[in-house]
């Protein structure tokens, strides 16, 4: 209401916005061209010479040249490659084959860079459509910057260009590597290339500028014709073949129309880490402005040495066929429609998986890239969970069971106390077996755990889903391999729980636990909820496991009749805790007392600050709050100056690090609204748009005074090691819109065997159809094909169960599908059956369009169920 009064006042209607900002890297016009491009056949490769045939007419050209409009950056022995440039976007073609068998090709990239001299980035003048634009944004209690997302968008759900015009974008830094490289390689938006883990920071640099941050491998301005003076004013950056960590970049000056093309590759097969290079300058040869004459490089930490096409070109082939091989064949795939950011979302979410496990060096995790994240040191920072919950889950929701369950078990032996009390070295430290060995990141914290307790029973959960998930090929091996670690763990965290009853200290935190939530407020320890939740939910839940299983039986019994009363406990603490609102609604906060006094907001000092960024999201995830309480922690964080464009904020500035348990919970609790706006939200204005990159901490301010990109929240230019905390890539930042992306389209209750289908998808994505491939659940892969007119809807949802993954005996699958017209929002369904298959309709909800069914089938097995909906 504050925020409607406050909008009223000065004249501004919440449906009005700043200048709409459209998808510059997916552009409107790239679905037509793509339909209307021909491309070539090759009819013969001899002599360095390819001729080509476009619709019945032929052309020949050497390698450098251009032919019927295709510019032909490689020709080799029975091989050649074909590249076209739109303004906005281009496409790379190989092509393999022989004189006697024909030629035909084998692989197509996309590049969401065009010509050089197109490139024309959006510019801000946010403060120039309301002037007090960022107080309204930062001190209005309910999210200013969402109700104007939803209120400019279509239907009310979020959509991509109304949220990157409300924020100016953040930089396109780019994470270059593969998991088996020793080194990764960062690139700035300039081309300016450096090792990633030291300062990456680079101004946008002038032609006679220092760089004087962090290790530079590879500066362009050195193999270039012309650099301005004050630096280039149009930068464009974008990942080749939509998922890659292969990027191109096209600069552009506007007062001398001079311009430079650049791409990086990360080399798959070299153990230390090096990278190929192509840099090129827009000529008169090309009729269309394309590159014809690249120069080539290969650059490692060693240096920059010349190479050639062939090497250039074979090696990004060999990365995009590696990348495909190790991480995305037979996992979930999604179709959506190409207007709807369809395209994007799903390269965003297969480019983070790909991204933060390329930043890990093999299985061992890393927290990111640059001079504060990166965490393979002496130290050890990759002790710290949240990247290995981050990915490993990320990998588990798409389908990546194995790559998972390797880094599990890495997880578990490296940094894991066995039942010596010894992880293995090096940094290791001694402790009690069963405890999380945080090596030497962070000794000065009581007891050296460097992070929140809540940790444990996480990594029960993570160990459950992988088992579970791995149980279908393997019929239980990884399980039973990785048990013995497991249960030092669960031992550990039991004894926690038996000292604390032990304790008997007083009304209301009789029985929980006493320690840290986060590492940052290690010393600041308190009877945390969000710890003491999630310890009850690894004690839960395994003992259920283990019961399901048959794996230990009596250990089974000893943790669920410590969770039930662990569960009675903590029933106590909240009841006794939380507090009613005068206006309405509950406060609960994020640990056990007796009249702790409200937030007057959740950013109004640090501990509201960390519960709004890590203690609420956690006490949500763990599934302990009843229906009311956990939609009422939602809602008070959200009209308290909890959230800014549906991300995290943290005291000044924005924090989306640990927020994947906000959209978790705003799905499962059917806060759809919500649910949207954090995912648009974060991938216009948290993730980069053109590398897709996340930060863990980004500055929420920026307009046409800061270049039209986003301000930087610590990096000081000229100093040799600046806080750069809002460019350095994030593992957990970035893996969000890989969870809400699967969670949009399949999601699962925590306790109750229901599957929710397309519950997060918004109207737009109904036409014509979505299609989802192998997604994966615990119950099994989910296929769903919908197809929707104005009149009906109709999907065919395909269930290959496994057995397995069932949580209550019953053994009985409920699951619901949400049904919406795209031609017609209001137009509500008014009958809904199946037609075919072993699954009944239980309920309908044409208010929310939800239809609910009881599968009938058996439990394993393929199981095929067509539904149809009518549209009155």
């Amino acid at each position: 209401m504050r925020a409607l009064i406050a909008a009223a006042l000065l004249g501004t209607a919440l449906g009005s916005m700043p200048p709409l900002v459209e998808d510059w890297h997916y552009p409107s016009e790239e679905p037509q061209q793509m339909h209307g491009l021909a491309i070539p056949e090759v009819d013969l490769i001899e002599g360095g010479i390819v001729t080509i045939l476009i619709r019945g007419v032929s052309g020949s050209a050497l390698q450098g040249e251009e032919v019927l409009g295709w510019a032909v950056p490689f020709v080799g022995d029975n091989t050649c490659v074909l590249e076209y440039d739109f303004d906005r976007w281009g496409l790379m073609v190989w092509y393999e084959g022989n004189i006697q068998t024909g030629y035909r090709a084998v692989r197509q990239l996309r590049k969401g860079t065009g010509l050089a001299s197109a490139v024309s980035r959006p510019r801000y003048n946010i403060a120039g459509w309301q002037s007090n634009y960022f107080d309204l944004a930062t001190n209005t209690p309910s999210d200013y910057l969402g109700q104007l997302l939803r209120n400019n968008s279509a239907n009310n759900e979020p959509q991509f260009d109304v949220a990157a015009s409300l924020l100016t974008p953040s930089r396109d830094y780019s994470m270059i590597g593969v998991p088996g490289a020793a080194t990764k390689y960062s690139v700035s938006q300039c081309g300016i290339v450096k090792i990633a883990n030291f300062s990456i920071y680079t101004p946008e640099v002038g032609k006679n500028d220092v760089d004087p941050c962090g290790t530079t491998v590879f500066d362009p301005r050195k193999y270039t014709s012309y650099w301005p003076d004050n630096g280039w004013t149009e930068y464009k950056t974008a990942l080749i073949g939509g998922h890659l960590m292969a990027i191109t970049i096209s600069a552009k000056d506007a007062a001398t129309e001079m311009a430079f093309q650049m791409a990086v590759v990360p080399d798959s097969a070299s153990p230390l880490g090096r990278v190929f290079i192509r840099i090129g300058e827009p000529t008169v040869d090309g009729k269309n402005g394309s590159v014809l004459n690249y120069r080539y490089y290969v650059t490692d930490t060693n240096g920059t040495t010349t190479s050639n096409a062939q090497t250039f070109y074979n090696g990004l082939l060999t990365y995009a066929s590696w990348a495909d091989d190790e991480f995305f064949k037979g996992v979930m795939d999604v179709a959506l429609p190409y207007s709807t950011e369809g395209q994007r979302l799903v390269d965003m979410s297969k480019a983070m998986i790909l991204a933060c496990a390329s930043v890990w060096e093999k299985l061992y995790p890393n927290y990111g890239d640059g001079n504060n994240y990166w965490s393979i040191t002496d130290d050890d920072r990759g002790a710290l969970p949240l990247q290995t919950f981050s990915l490993d889950n990320a990998m588990l929701n798409w389908g990546m069971a194995q790559a998972a369950a390797d880094r599990v078990a890495f997880y578990f032996n490296q940094f894991i106390r066995g039942s010596d009390g010894n992880t293995p070295p090096p940094y290791n430290s001694s402790g009690a077996p069963g405890s999380i060995d945080f090596k030497h990141w962070e000794d000065a914290c009581p007891d050296r755990f460097a992070d929140g307790l809540s940790d444990y029973g996480r990594l029960i959960q993570l160990y459950i889903d992988t088992a579970v998930a791995t149980s279908k090929t393997d019929g239980g091996a990884w399980a039973k391999t990785n048990y013995p670690q497991l249960k030092n763990m669960a031992t550990y965290l039991l004894g926690m729980r038996h000292a604390a009853v032990q304790n008997n200290t007083a009304f209301p935190t009789t029985g929980l636990i006493y320690g840290p939530a986060e590492h940052d407020t290690c010393r600041t320890q308190e009877y945390y909820f969000s710890v003491n939740f999630w310890s009850w939910r690894g004690m839960y839940a395994l003992s259920r496991y283990l019961n399901q299983t048959g794996m230990d039986g009596q250990f089974a019994g000893v943790l669920g009749a410590e969770a039930e009363a662990y569960a009675r406990d903590l029933r106590v603490a909240l009841d006794a805790s939380v507090v009613p609102m005068s206006g309405g609604g509950l406060f609960i906060p994020p640990y056990a007392g007796l009249n702790i006094v409200p937030f007057q907001t959740m950013v109004q000092d640090t501990m509201a600050s960390y519960s709004n960024f890590r203690y609420y999201s956690e006490m949500l995830s763990s599934g302990f709050l009843n229906q009311t309480m956990a939609v009422a922690l939602q809602e008070f964080r959200e009209t308290h100056q909890g959230m800014l464009s549906g991300m995290t904020r943290y005291t000044n500035h924005l924090d989306d690090m640990p927020a994947v348990g906000y959209a978790q919970m705003s799905l499962l609790t059917n806060r759809l609204p919500s649910f949207m706006t954090l995912m648009f939200g974060h991938i216009a204005n948290y993730q980069s748009r053109g590398s897709f990159m996340s930060t863990e901490q980004l500055s929420l301010y920026g307009d046409g005074d800061t270049n039209s990109y986003r301000a930087y929240l610590d990096a000081t230019p000229g100093a040799s090691q600046p806080n750069e905390v809002d460019i350095d890539f994030c593992v957990p930042s970035s893996a969000l819109i890989a969870f809400m992306m699967k969670y949009s389209l399949v999601a699962e209750e925590l306790d109750v065997d229901v599957l929710h289908l397309l519950r997060g998808a918004p109207a737009r994505w109904y036409n014509p159809s979505i299609t989802v491939s192998n997604a994966a659940s615990r119950y099994g892969t989910v296929n769903i094909v919908t197809a929707s007119t104005a009149e009906r809807f109709n999907a065919t949802v395909n269930l290959i169960l496994t057995g397995n993954g069932f949580v209550l005996a019953s053994g009985s699958l409920v699951f619901d599908i949400k049904v919406m017209n795209p031609f017609v929002y209001a137009k509500q369904f008014t009958t809904a059956k199946v037609t075919s298959g072993s699954a009944k309709v239980v309920s309908s909800s044409p208010s929310t369009g939800v239809i609910t069914m009881q599968y009938t089938g058996p439990k394993t097995g393929s199981a095929t169920i067509i539904i149809e909906a009518d549209f009155g």
